[in-house]
């Protein structure tokens, strides 16, 4: 009898939070998830997943998560697990919900674009360990207009610390103030292909063509994996891009990729701006124009076992004084360029990136 009693209990139990995760899964839809998205914090554009020092900063929430690329700046788990289902996130498999997709779920508004399309970042654990990061459209009654995933790390590719270890899958995106989209794969070869959208009138991500200057030719795509529209590079095209070595690492570097090809007398931005440039050596004292200057940046390439007391080897780099990037190159457009160190130096910067070693350039 007592049994029959505890099995009793157990039914009303099991049936009493079924019928709780229904109620709420059901409460969870779009008029429920526009009122807690006036509760997200806000962001501000142009944002790069690169870039640690400016993502969320908001106050309101007590700060105990972290985005993947921002490991500094901390924001709240704040959508309920009960709206997967009307973000689309799950197979309608209860269990798989609450257990195997994706939890501590994040949600961050961006500037409402073409008057009423609503656009926020939502980002979740996975059950593999990784964040993925997605970008939500929302029309005025915050239905879903459509979405897509910019970043969705899974893995690495080499495995080995020693000689650069690689994320792959979805690395890397931007967006900037109006909302051009850019977003980059890094597969298990170390290709990597470059995606470009905007986003149309009616609330949907259009895939834009992605031109480069910087290379004569580029990775053969495969038409079942790869975008005909999209930029693949090859894997030593993609590992070639300057390693920060020392000095200030600013935003604005640290948001970018360059590459500098010595033999092709060209510098590339983000594997698609090219800038041509032209080497030369100076009097160093000549080249900074200025006493104290020179003196201080003497000292400062010692750390390198570099000599520059009396002649230095650098770069003009044509156009770039057109650049939000001139004011750390002295002239605007003009960078020191030394065993294979590439020197930003001005007035008040000094930061150095090296070129990649052997092992770093090739994929094995």
């Amino acid at each position: 009898m007592a049994r029959l009693k505890k099995y009793d209990r157990l039914k009303k139990f099991i049936f009493f939070i079924f019928i709780f995760y229904n109620y709420s899964y059901c409460y969870a839809n779009k008029n429920s998830f526009k009122q807690i998205s006036e509760h997200f914090p806000s962001l501000k554009l142009p944002h790069n997943s690169r870039i640690t020092g400016n993502f969320i900063k908001d106050n309101n929430y007590k700060h105990f998560y972290y985005n993947f690329f921002n490991e500094n700046e901390y924001y709240p788990h704040n959508i309920s697990p009960s709206f997967v289902n009307y973000l689309q996130l799950s197979n309608n498999n209860l269990y798989a919900q609450h257990h195997d997709y994706i939890t501590n779920i994040s949600g961050i508004k961006l500037p409402t674009i073409h008057h009423n399309i609503n656009p926020i970042l939502i980002e979740g654990l996975q059950g593999n360990g990784e964040m993925i990061t997605y970008l939500y459209l929302f029309s005025d009654n915050f239905d879903v207009l459509d979405k897509i995933i910019l970043k969705n790390p899974n893995g690495l590719t080499r495995k080995n610390s020693e000689i650069d270890d690689l994320a792959q899958g979805f690395i890397y995106y931007s967006i900037d103030k109006n909302y051009q989209i850019e977003r980059q794969q890094r597969f298990t070869d170390e290709t990597i292909e470059i995606q470009h959208y905007k986003i149309t009138k009616d609330g949907q991500f259009k895939e834009m063509p992605v031109i480069s200057n910087c290379y004569k030719e580029f990775a053969t795509k495969d038409n079942n994996i790869h975008s005909k529209k999209s930029l693949l590079l090859t894997s030593k095209q993609g590992n070639n891009y300057l390693r920060f070595a020392h000095g200030l690492d600013y935003d604005q570097f640290e948001s970018i990729i360059l590459t500098l090809n010595s033999n092709e007398k060209k510098l590339c931005i983000n594997y698609q701006q090219a800038f041509s440039v032209t080497f030369g050596k100076a009097n160093s004292k000549r080249f900074f124009d200025n006493n104290e200057l020179y003196q201080q940046h003497v000292e400062n390439f010692k750390s390198y076992d570099i000599d520059i007391s009396n002649e230095l080897e650098y770069i003009t780099i044509h156009g770039f004084e057109k650049t939000p990037l001139s004011k750390f190159l002295l002239n605007g457009n003009q960078a020191i360029y030394m065993k294979n160190i590439l020197f930003f130096v001005s007035e008040n910067h000094f930061t150095a990136y090296r070129q990649p070693t052997d092992e770093q350039l090739t994929y094995h």
